[in-house]
Protein backbone atom coordinates (compact mmCIF):
# COMPACT_ATOMS: atom_id res chain seq x y z
CA UNK A 1 0.00 0.00 0.00
CA UNK A 2 1.48 3.38 -1.00
CA UNK A 3 2.04 5.75 1.40
CA UNK A 4 -0.21 8.76 1.83
CA UNK A 5 1.53 12.27 0.54
CA UNK A 6 3.13 14.06 3.12
CA UNK A 7 1.16 17.58 4.44
CA UNK A 8 2.56 21.10 3.66
CA UNK A 9 3.96 21.54 7.08
CA UNK A 10 6.13 17.82 7.09
CA UNK A 11 7.34 18.26 3.97
CA UNK A 12 8.16 21.82 5.10
CA UNK A 13 9.54 20.78 8.61
CA UNK A 14 11.98 17.79 6.89
CA UNK A 15 13.15 20.25 4.76
CA UNK A 16 14.26 22.62 7.35
CA UNK A 17 15.62 19.94 9.32
CA UNK A 18 17.70 19.05 6.53
CA UNK A 19 19.50 22.32 5.23
CA UNK A 20 19.56 23.39 9.24
CA UNK A 21 21.18 19.86 9.93
CA UNK A 22 22.99 18.25 6.99
CA UNK A 23 22.73 19.72 4.08
CA UNK A 24 23.66 23.65 4.33
CA UNK A 25 26.86 23.60 2.62
CA UNK A 26 25.75 21.00 0.27
CA UNK A 27 23.11 23.61 -0.62
CA UNK A 28 25.69 26.70 -0.89
CA UNK A 29 24.30 28.23 2.27
CA UNK A 30 26.83 30.04 4.84
CA UNK A 31 26.41 28.49 8.18
CA UNK A 32 27.51 30.08 11.77
CA UNK A 33 29.85 28.43 14.22
CA UNK A 34 26.32 28.63 16.25
CA UNK A 35 24.41 27.28 13.82
CA UNK A 36 22.38 30.25 12.72
CA UNK A 37 21.71 30.68 8.79
CA UNK A 38 19.94 33.69 6.81
CA UNK A 39 16.18 32.38 6.93
CA UNK A 40 15.51 34.23 3.63
CA UNK A 41 18.99 32.14 2.05
CA UNK A 42 17.21 29.24 3.36
CA UNK A 43 14.15 29.66 1.94
CA UNK A 44 15.59 30.29 -1.63
CA UNK A 45 16.97 27.06 -1.92
CA UNK A 46 14.58 24.92 -4.45
CA UNK A 47 13.44 22.10 -1.19
CA UNK A 48 11.98 25.45 0.47
CA UNK A 49 9.98 27.25 -2.61
CA UNK A 50 6.70 26.09 -1.68
CA UNK A 51 7.90 28.09 2.43
CA UNK A 52 7.58 31.40 3.19
CA UNK A 53 8.25 33.43 6.41
CA UNK A 54 4.71 33.07 7.70
CA UNK A 55 4.69 29.20 7.48
CA UNK A 56 8.27 28.75 9.18
CA UNK A 57 7.35 31.03 12.08
CA UNK A 58 4.25 28.89 12.69
CA UNK A 59 5.90 26.21 12.39
CA UNK A 60 8.69 26.55 14.75
CA UNK A 61 6.09 28.10 17.55
CA UNK A 62 4.13 25.19 17.38
CA UNK A 63 6.93 22.39 17.05
CA UNK A 64 6.34 20.20 20.31
CA UNK A 65 10.03 19.44 20.38
CA UNK A 66 11.06 22.83 19.72
CA UNK A 67 13.65 21.15 16.73
CA UNK A 68 14.01 25.22 15.18
CA UNK A 69 15.01 28.44 16.90
CA UNK A 70 14.67 31.83 15.20
CA UNK A 71 16.44 35.24 16.07
CA UNK A 72 15.08 38.51 14.86
CA UNK A 73 18.30 41.00 14.40
CA UNK A 74 21.45 41.40 12.62
CA UNK A 75 24.80 40.16 12.08
CA UNK A 76 27.61 42.42 13.25
CA UNK A 77 30.21 39.85 12.26
CA UNK A 78 32.73 41.31 9.33
CA UNK A 79 32.56 39.53 5.93
CA UNK A 80 33.33 36.33 5.87
CA UNK A 81 36.43 35.56 3.41
CA UNK A 82 35.58 33.41 0.57
CA UNK A 83 36.67 29.33 1.68
CA UNK A 84 39.17 28.27 -0.30
CA UNK A 85 39.01 24.37 -2.30
CA UNK A 86 41.58 22.19 -1.91
CA UNK A 87 45.18 23.19 -3.14
CA UNK A 88 43.64 26.66 -4.10
CA UNK A 89 45.56 29.69 -3.50
CA UNK A 90 44.49 32.86 -2.87
CA UNK A 91 44.56 35.75 -5.99
CA UNK A 92 47.46 38.38 -5.23
CA UNK A 93 45.46 41.74 -5.61
CA UNK A 94 47.77 44.35 -7.69
CA UNK A 95 47.82 47.83 -6.77
CA UNK A 96 45.63 50.14 -9.10
CA UNK A 97 48.08 51.86 -12.18
CA UNK A 98 48.73 55.36 -11.06
CA UNK A 99 49.12 58.04 -13.14
CA UNK A 100 52.38 58.09 -15.23
CA UNK A 101 53.21 62.03 -15.34
CA UNK A 102 56.59 62.61 -17.33
CA UNK A 103 60.03 64.25 -15.62
CA UNK A 104 59.20 67.55 -17.41
CA UNK A 105 55.68 67.57 -16.10
CA UNK A 106 57.52 66.95 -12.68
CA UNK A 107 59.92 69.43 -12.94
CA UNK A 108 56.99 72.36 -14.25
CA UNK A 109 54.06 70.69 -11.62
CA UNK A 110 56.02 70.60 -8.38
CA UNK A 111 52.47 70.17 -6.71
CA UNK A 112 51.45 67.53 -8.10
CA UNK A 113 53.55 65.44 -5.50
CA UNK A 114 51.61 66.78 -2.76
CA UNK A 115 48.19 66.50 -4.31
CA UNK A 116 49.01 62.07 -5.19
CA UNK A 117 50.18 62.12 -1.79
CA UNK A 118 47.30 63.91 -0.09
CA UNK A 119 45.39 61.18 -1.83
CA UNK A 120 46.85 58.17 -0.54
CA UNK A 121 46.54 59.79 3.29
CA UNK A 122 42.54 60.64 1.91
CA UNK A 123 42.13 56.64 0.94
CA UNK A 124 43.80 55.58 3.68
CA UNK A 125 41.77 57.50 6.29
CA UNK A 126 38.95 56.40 4.45
CA UNK A 127 39.68 52.84 4.91
CA UNK A 128 40.44 52.95 8.76
CA UNK A 129 36.44 52.52 9.36
CA UNK A 130 33.64 50.49 7.84
CA UNK A 131 30.18 49.37 9.05
CA UNK A 132 31.19 47.01 11.50
CA UNK A 133 33.70 49.32 13.70
CA UNK A 134 36.60 50.93 14.12
CA UNK A 135 39.73 49.47 12.53
CA UNK A 136 43.18 49.61 14.10
CA UNK A 137 45.43 50.37 11.09
CA UNK A 138 48.57 52.04 12.64
CA UNK A 139 49.95 54.86 10.31
CA UNK A 140 52.54 53.86 8.02
CA UNK A 141 53.83 57.72 7.80
CA UNK A 142 54.41 58.00 11.35
CA UNK A 143 58.43 57.08 12.44
CA UNK A 144 59.82 56.88 15.76
CA UNK A 145 59.98 61.46 15.99
CA UNK A 146 56.16 61.51 15.08
CA UNK A 147 57.47 63.00 11.53
CA UNK A 148 56.35 62.71 8.04
CA UNK A 149 58.51 63.53 5.44
CA UNK A 150 58.11 66.24 3.20
CA UNK A 151 56.39 65.71 -0.24
CA UNK A 152 59.23 68.45 -2.13
CA UNK A 153 61.85 66.67 -0.63
CA UNK A 154 60.68 62.88 -1.79
CA UNK A 155 60.22 64.24 -5.16
CA UNK A 156 63.38 65.88 -5.59
CA UNK A 157 64.76 62.49 -4.76
CA UNK A 158 62.95 60.20 -6.83
CA UNK A 159 63.81 63.04 -9.86
CA UNK A 160 67.19 63.14 -9.02
CA UNK A 161 66.99 59.34 -9.77
CA UNK A 162 64.92 58.69 -12.80
CA UNK A 163 62.16 57.20 -10.88
CA UNK A 164 58.47 58.16 -12.44
CA UNK A 165 56.77 60.03 -10.03
CA UNK A 166 53.29 57.94 -8.85
CA UNK A 167 54.77 54.42 -9.33
CA UNK A 168 57.46 54.59 -6.38
CA UNK A 169 56.29 55.98 -3.01
CA UNK A 170 52.14 55.58 -3.50
CA UNK A 171 52.40 51.93 -4.88
CA UNK A 172 54.49 51.33 -1.64
CA UNK A 173 52.32 52.80 0.47
CA UNK A 174 49.30 51.19 -1.24
CA UNK A 175 50.81 47.73 -0.58
CA UNK A 176 51.68 48.64 2.91
CA UNK A 177 48.29 49.07 3.36
CA UNK A 178 46.57 46.08 1.78
CA UNK A 179 49.24 44.32 4.04
CA UNK A 180 47.99 45.95 7.15
CA UNK A 181 44.32 45.66 6.41
CA UNK A 182 44.74 42.07 5.74
CA UNK A 183 45.84 41.72 9.20
CA UNK A 184 44.01 44.08 11.31
CA UNK A 185 41.51 43.42 13.71
CA UNK A 186 38.61 45.11 15.03
CA UNK A 187 39.09 46.62 18.25
CA UNK A 188 36.86 45.11 21.59
CA UNK A 189 36.82 42.03 19.98
CA UNK A 190 39.17 39.42 21.01
CA UNK A 191 39.00 35.36 19.71
CA UNK A 192 39.25 34.23 23.66
CA UNK A 193 36.29 36.84 24.30
CA UNK A 194 32.34 37.34 22.74
CA UNK A 195 33.67 36.55 19.22
CA UNK A 196 34.43 33.63 17.85
CA UNK A 197 38.07 32.94 16.05
CA UNK A 198 38.19 30.49 12.58
CA UNK A 199 41.49 28.60 11.72
CA UNK A 200 41.94 31.39 9.14
CA UNK A 201 41.57 34.12 12.14
CA UNK A 202 38.09 35.50 10.86
CA UNK A 203 36.34 36.59 13.50
CA UNK A 204 32.91 35.92 14.30
CA UNK A 205 30.61 38.12 16.01
CA UNK A 206 27.62 37.28 18.31
CA UNK A 207 24.50 38.05 16.70
CA UNK A 208 22.21 41.37 18.13
CA UNK A 209 18.50 40.59 18.99
CA UNK A 210 16.24 43.34 17.79
CA UNK A 211 12.37 43.60 18.31
CA UNK A 212 10.37 41.77 16.33
CA UNK A 213 8.37 44.47 14.01
CA UNK A 214 4.36 44.33 14.68
CA UNK A 215 2.74 43.40 11.78
CA UNK A 216 0.96 46.43 10.02
CA UNK A 217 -2.90 46.21 9.29
CA UNK A 218 -2.98 47.77 6.02
CA UNK A 219 -0.41 48.86 3.00
CA UNK A 220 -1.27 52.03 4.35
CA UNK A 221 0.05 52.12 7.87
CA UNK A 222 3.10 49.78 6.58
CA UNK A 223 4.88 52.40 4.12
CA UNK A 224 3.74 55.29 6.66
CA UNK A 225 5.92 53.36 9.54
CA UNK A 226 8.72 52.41 7.09
CA UNK A 227 8.97 56.11 6.17
CA UNK A 228 8.54 57.53 9.71
CA UNK A 229 11.46 54.63 11.21
CA UNK A 230 13.78 55.69 7.81
CA UNK A 231 13.67 59.14 8.87
CA UNK A 232 14.55 58.95 12.88
CA UNK A 233 17.68 56.75 11.81
CA UNK A 234 18.67 55.54 8.28
CA UNK A 235 21.67 54.10 9.62
CA UNK A 236 20.38 51.83 12.20
CA UNK A 237 21.18 48.09 11.45
CA UNK A 238 17.70 46.46 9.29
CA UNK A 239 16.71 43.43 10.90
CA UNK A 240 16.41 40.16 9.63
CA UNK A 241 15.15 36.51 10.53
CA UNK A 242 18.17 33.83 11.40
CA UNK A 243 17.41 30.33 11.84
CA UNK A 244 18.94 26.97 12.84
CA UNK A 245 18.32 23.71 14.28
CA UNK A 246 18.54 23.25 18.11
CA UNK A 247 20.66 20.08 17.95
CA UNK A 248 21.28 16.78 15.38
CA UNK A 249 24.22 18.80 12.86
CA UNK A 250 26.30 16.02 11.25
CA UNK A 251 27.47 20.04 9.65
CA UNK A 252 30.68 20.80 12.02
CA UNK A 253 29.83 23.83 13.63
CA UNK A 254 32.86 25.32 15.06
CA UNK A 255 31.46 26.14 18.35
CA UNK A 256 29.28 25.12 20.94
CA UNK A 257 27.79 28.21 21.31
CA UNK A 258 24.54 27.18 21.18
CA UNK A 259 24.86 24.51 23.88
CA UNK A 260 25.13 25.13 27.44
CA UNK A 261 27.73 22.83 28.96
CA UNK A 262 26.27 20.71 31.88
CA UNK A 263 28.42 20.90 35.32
CA UNK A 264 29.01 17.84 37.89
CA UNK A 265 26.68 19.63 40.33
CA UNK A 266 23.10 19.28 41.66
CA UNK A 267 21.64 21.81 38.19
CA UNK A 268 24.08 19.74 35.89
CA UNK A 269 22.42 16.83 37.33
CA UNK A 270 19.22 18.14 37.25
CA UNK A 271 19.23 19.00 33.48
CA UNK A 272 21.08 15.68 32.57
CA UNK A 273 18.47 13.84 33.65
CA UNK A 274 18.63 9.84 33.14
CA UNK A 275 20.88 10.13 30.31
CA UNK A 276 19.53 7.59 28.54
CA UNK A 277 19.81 6.44 24.69
CA UNK A 278 17.19 4.38 23.09
CA UNK A 279 18.36 1.80 20.01
CA UNK A 280 17.28 -1.55 19.45
CA UNK A 281 18.46 -4.98 21.66
CA UNK A 282 20.04 -6.99 18.87
CA UNK A 283 22.91 -4.28 18.41
CA UNK A 284 23.53 -4.58 22.09
CA UNK A 285 26.87 -6.84 20.82
CA UNK A 286 28.01 -4.68 18.43
CA UNK A 287 28.00 -1.92 21.16
CA UNK A 288 29.06 -3.60 23.67
CA UNK A 289 32.43 -4.39 21.28
CA UNK A 290 32.63 -1.31 19.66
CA UNK A 291 31.16 1.70 22.14
CA UNK A 292 28.44 4.12 22.02
CA UNK A 293 29.20 6.08 18.82
CA UNK A 294 27.97 9.58 17.84
CA UNK A 295 28.19 8.38 14.04
CA UNK A 296 28.20 10.62 11.30
CA UNK A 297 26.48 13.43 13.98
CA UNK A 298 28.51 15.79 16.44
CA UNK A 299 27.25 14.40 19.42
CA UNK A 300 25.30 11.35 20.91
CA UNK A 301 21.99 11.97 21.65
CA UNK A 302 20.52 11.47 25.30
CA UNK A 303 16.97 11.63 26.71
CA UNK A 304 16.84 13.19 30.30
CA UNK A 305 13.52 11.00 31.09
CA UNK A 306 11.01 8.90 29.85
CA UNK A 307 8.26 11.37 30.12
CA UNK A 308 7.66 14.66 28.93
CA UNK A 309 8.75 15.82 25.42
CA UNK A 310 12.28 14.84 25.07
CA UNK A 311 12.25 10.85 25.54
CA UNK A 312 13.90 7.59 24.01
CA UNK A 313 12.56 6.32 20.87
CA UNK A 314 9.16 4.97 21.09
CA UNK A 315 10.02 1.43 19.43
CA UNK A 316 13.15 1.31 21.60
CA UNK A 317 14.14 -2.21 22.86
CA UNK A 318 17.60 -1.20 24.15
CA UNK A 319 18.64 1.43 26.68
CA UNK A 320 22.01 2.79 27.31
CA UNK A 321 22.43 4.73 30.35
CA UNK A 322 24.74 7.15 31.07
CA UNK A 323 26.38 9.07 34.23
CA UNK A 324 27.39 12.92 34.47
CA UNK A 325 29.70 11.73 36.77
CA UNK A 326 31.41 9.56 35.44
CA UNK A 327 31.63 11.29 31.67
CA UNK A 328 32.83 14.19 33.89
CA UNK A 329 35.52 12.24 35.62
CA UNK A 330 37.12 10.95 32.24
CA UNK A 331 36.85 14.81 30.82
CA UNK A 332 34.01 13.75 28.14
CA UNK A 333 31.92 16.90 28.16
CA UNK A 334 27.94 17.15 28.38
CA UNK A 335 25.73 19.73 27.13
CA UNK A 336 21.94 20.08 27.30
CA UNK A 337 20.30 21.99 23.85
CA UNK A 338 17.79 24.58 23.95
CA UNK A 339 14.88 22.05 23.39
CA UNK A 340 16.51 20.11 26.04
CA UNK A 341 18.08 16.86 24.50
CA UNK A 342 21.30 15.90 26.08
CA UNK A 343 24.32 15.60 24.56
CA UNK A 344 28.10 13.92 24.09
CA UNK A 345 30.38 13.67 21.36
CA UNK A 346 31.85 11.62 23.49
CA UNK A 347 35.99 10.42 23.71
CA UNK A 348 38.18 11.91 21.08
CA UNK A 349 37.52 9.10 18.59
CA UNK A 350 33.90 10.06 19.62
CA UNK A 351 32.74 7.00 22.07
CA UNK A 352 31.20 6.18 25.06
CA UNK A 353 32.36 2.73 25.39
CA UNK A 354 31.15 -0.03 27.58
CA UNK A 355 33.09 0.36 30.83
CA UNK A 356 31.53 4.32 31.08
CA UNK A 357 27.93 2.47 30.95
CA UNK A 358 26.05 3.58 33.98
CA UNK A 359 23.29 0.76 33.21
CA UNK A 360 21.79 -1.32 30.07
CA UNK A 361 18.27 -2.85 29.97
CA UNK A 362 16.80 -4.87 27.03
CA UNK A 363 12.88 -4.49 27.09
CA UNK A 364 11.49 -7.54 25.66
CA UNK A 365 7.89 -9.12 25.58
CA UNK A 366 6.51 -7.14 28.44
CA UNK A 367 9.70 -7.26 31.00
CA UNK A 368 12.84 -5.09 31.31
CA UNK A 369 15.96 -6.81 32.33
CA UNK A 370 19.14 -5.29 33.22
CA UNK A 371 22.01 -6.69 31.80
CA UNK A 372 25.06 -4.50 32.21
CA UNK A 373 25.56 -2.21 34.72
CA UNK A 374 28.45 -0.05 36.31
CA UNK A 375 31.24 -1.72 34.28
CA UNK A 376 29.91 -5.58 34.43
CA UNK A 377 27.63 -7.95 33.38
CA UNK A 378 24.54 -8.34 35.16
CA UNK A 379 20.96 -10.37 34.89
CA UNK A 380 18.01 -8.95 36.93
CA UNK A 381 14.65 -7.29 36.64
CA UNK A 382 14.68 -4.14 36.79
CA UNK A 383 12.75 -2.32 39.44
CA UNK A 384 9.76 -0.75 39.18
CA UNK A 385 10.04 3.00 39.25
CA UNK A 386 13.55 2.44 39.26
CA UNK A 387 14.60 5.03 36.07
CA UNK A 388 11.51 7.27 36.98
CA UNK A 389 9.52 4.79 35.06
Amino acid sequence: MPRPPESPDVKASKGLAYILRHGAEKEGLSIRSDGYIRLADVLARPKMREVDVEMVLRLVSENAKQRFQLVYGYDPSPPRPPQLKKGQTPKKVRPAPSKVMSLKENATSPSDGATITNSVQGAKEEMRTNSVGTIAIPSQNESSSGSIKDASEEQQQQSAQGQVQGQGQDAAEIDDLRSTLSKATIQGQKPNGNGVQDGHGFIELPLVALPIPEPSTSLTDSIGSEKQAESKDDARPKGEYFIRATQGHSINLESTAHLEELQNDEEGRRKAGVMVHGTRAELLNVLKSNGLSKMSRQHIHLAPSHSGAIVPRPNSTLYIYLSLATLAENKIPVYVSANGVVLTPGDKDGVVHKELWRKVVVAQKGTRRVVWEDGKEVERVEREGEEGI
